[in-house]
């Protein structure tokens, strides 16, 4: 019909997965999954993974990381609630070590990012 936001007969990467209150009932104190925007960004037989979007914190990435110092003042975002790292979504093709998710949408690459800030090719 035109718009970006659509129901799919299937899931993948790329795809907006929308939470109502009821998804995660059995997720007990899990809340952070609750009413969550999740970009899904791996689908498959092993499992499924994404990054909630939807959840800006009180923090800055310099709070939780100093590997990242080009990025210290940025906001972080609660992407979920397994694993750890700090990951950058966003729309750079040409980074090392990205990963596409679909088209126009990476994660990952944020040390080559770093470089071409410290060089003066990106902002």
């Amino acid at each position: 019909n035109g718009t970006w936001a659509h129901e799919v007969a299937e899931v993948q990467p790329g795809c907006l997965l929308l939470a109502s209150p009821d998804t995660f009932r059995f997720a007990g104190p899990r809340q952070v999954l609750d009413q969550s925007v999740v970009l899904l960004v791996r689908h498959g037989p092993s499992g499924s993974s994404g990054f909630i979007i939807n959840r800006p914190t009180q923090f800055s990435v310099g709070d939780v990381t100093k590997k990242l110092p080009m990025f210290e003042s940025n906001p972080l975002y609660l992407g979920g609630d397994i694993g750890e790292g700090v990951y950058m979504i966003h729309g750079f093709p040409s980074l090392r070590n990205a990963t596409e998710v679909s088209d126009g949408i990476y994660y990952g690459g944020s040390e080559h990012a770093m470089e071409l800030v410290q060089q003066g090719k990106a902002k």
